[in-house]
């Protein structure tokens, strides 16, 4: 019974903290009980869900909570911490530069120089290079920054570029971080115990502090290694832990960029370990100005490496400070085949078409449009009008009950393209040039499936990549939310280009030689499921699935269809 009272208590004060969204709620209250009407009774527990979800994503905006999550989280860190026996793993020399570069870099040196002082493990063989000095800069000044602490005496400083590189022949690794950082008093803990698996690079997750009131404003969790996406975005940051055998590849004459240490592990992601807890504070580092050069050797090098025929621009989005990778296809010319699969609704079906055929493209294409029992007569005129109006339109018959798996697989077979398309009927291609960057990534050697940005007609998001797990099964993330709403330090950001566990049937593209090596759909899913099951056999093959943004559509989701999936599926 007192735990009954003391949790009702709680939930009070969390409805009494929150009452300004109450007004909110309040006037969206018709429109919340006619849409659980429309939605009853099939749709109605994921349509609160994704309710419950924007809730979450407001208060995900509110420093409070992650203020409590935050203090919550330092108390775990400091028992885990205290936990570890050092004795098990060797604590080797490690080098810290500390770049000084950024603005009020001598203001914020202390508190980075006493976090480090602070420490629960004590790395006898520390160094700290201060580095990357602005050529103005008073040396005196730099010297008097520091704290007077027993670690003052392994600072050095060095005002030439590269200068610092003397002394990384003594450590097997390097800490990059910038002044203004402030670590936990347990991050040496838990970097040096993972420098036990001989990694390449180490990175934490970190919180975000407030410019001006120097407190927690937000929390970067960021996702495991993905070359991909530090090619859209800066997702690491400027503190890592960096191997001596990645250092030794650069030019010791100036400092790489640190995007292009990162991007340097591309080859063997497996060296990379992300520390999937919150080790430090910082704000929010200045873009290096060398990064877009960085990217641009990066994904020339693995185009080189396995993918010689494609070629690609690099284009800045300023709004969110990222970039945007445009592939081309330099090769042979390559025949698209798209698989549309349909039901009566010519309405839909139509401006699908009509899309496909706005858009600009040099691509050889081909439409397959797969009649699943169409039963109305204006369906039946204008399949036979629109193979008389195109000759690359061409319609098969698929007189069966429903089966996606199936419907595609079918026409797969009439096809002999070189890269295969699968559409819903009620999809409308926006971006222009939208088969020449699907073939183009699809030319790249570790790309094997590819999806893009899908909204519903208002604008909110309906696929931006699925992940698994949702509700004991998959589901797409972010769905009914605006893309300018979620936070640009959102792990899964449907601006970014970026690897995923799975992309939706509505739209995904596929090479014809991919196709052959995983297989067919599995026709064992009636309605849905064998998209999914088929990006995980893609995975497992050790093929990437890769969302691309730039490749925007309108989808009017389940509109031939009933929108709840059977049991079996």
């Amino acid at each position: 019974m007192r735990m009954l009272k003391t949790r009702s208590i709680r939930n009070l004060g969390f409805i009494f903290r929150y009452q300004r969204y109450v007004p909110s709620l309040q006037q969206n209250i018709f429109q919340f009980f006619a849409s659980c009407l429309q939605h009853y009774p099939t749709g109605i527990r994921s349509y609160i869900s994704d309710l419950v979800l924007q809730l979450a994503f407001e208060l995900r905006n509110d420093p409070m909570m992650y203020e409590a999550w935050y203090m919550q989280h330092n108390l775990r860190l400091e028992q885990c911490a205290k936990r570890i026996d050092s004795t098990n793993f060797t604590v080797p020399a490690i080098v810290i530069y500390l770049d000084l570069s950024q603005p009020e870099a001598l203001a914020n040196l202390s508190a980075t120089v006493n976090s480090l002082e602070q420490q629960i493990l004590h790395v006898d063989q520390l160094l700290i290079q201060l580095c990357n000095i602005p050529p103005e800069t008073n040396l005196k000044l730099v010297q008097d920054s520091i704290p007077a602490t027993q670690i003052k005496s392994r600072c050095s400083i060095y005002d030439e570029p590269g200068g610092c590189w003397a002394d990384c022949s003594t450590s097997e690794y390097v800490l990059f971080t910038i002044a203004g950082v402030k670590f936990h008093s347990s991050a040496t803990v838990f970097f040096t115990r993972s420098l036990a698996e001989n990694p390449d690079l180490v990175y934490s997750d970190h919180g975000l502090a407030h410019p001006q009131t120097k407190q927690l404003a937000a929390i970067h969790f960021k996702p495991d290694y993905s070359a991909n996406l530090l090619c859209s975005t800066d997702y690491i940051g400027h503190t890592f832990v960096c191997s001596r055998r990645i250092l030794q590849a650069f030019d010791k004459s100036s400092l790489p960029t640190y995007c292009d240490m990162q991007l340097a592990v591309r080859r063997h992601p497996e060296k990379a370990i992300h520390i999937a807890k919150v080790l430090y504070m910082g704000g929010d580092s200045a873009l290096d100005p060398g990064v877009p050069d960085s990217i641009r050797k990066s994904i020339k090098e693995s185009i080189d490496r396995g993918s010689p025929q494609v070629g690609f621009e690099l284009h800045p989005v300023e709004t969110i400070n990222s970039f945007m990778t445009h592939y081309r296809n330099m090769g042979a010319q390559q025949s698209v085949t798209i698989v549309i699969p349909t039901k009566d609704r010519v309405d839909l079906l139509e401006k699908c078409i009509d899309s496909i055929h706005k858009a600009p493209t040099d691509v050889l294409f081909d439409i397959c449009i797969v009649d699943n029992q169409s039963s109305e007569l204006a369906t039946k005129q204008w399949l036979d009008e629109i193979q008389k109006q195109y000759e690359h339109v061409h319609v098969i018959k698929a007189d069966y009950q429903f089966n996606w798996a199936r419907l595609n697989n079918g026409a797969i077979c009439q096809s002999e393209a070189d890269v295969l398309v699968f559409l819903n009927n009620d999809i409308e291609i926006v971006s222009d040039n939208w088969l020449e960057q699907t073939c183009g990534q699809l030319m790249r050697k570790e790309v094997g499936l590819v999806g893009g940005l899908l909204k519903y007609p208002d604008g909110t998001i309906q696929h931006a990549g699925t992940v698994t797990g949702v509700g004991g099964k998959a589901d797409h993330i972010h769905r009914f939310l605006k893309p300018e709403d979620i936070p640009l330090a959102c792990i899964c950001n449907p601006l970014y280009q970026r690897e995923v566990t799975a992309v939706t049937g509505a739209f995904m593209a596929i090479t014809r030689s991919n196709f052959n090596r995983i297989g067919p759909f599995n026709e064992d899913f009636k309605v849905c499921g064998s998209d999914i099951e088929y990006c995980l056999r893609v995975r497992q093959s050790g093929l990437l699935i890769l969302f691309d943004p730039s490749l925007e559509m309108v989808h009017h989701e389940s509109m031939t269809r009933a929108p709840k999936a059977p049991e079996g599926d």
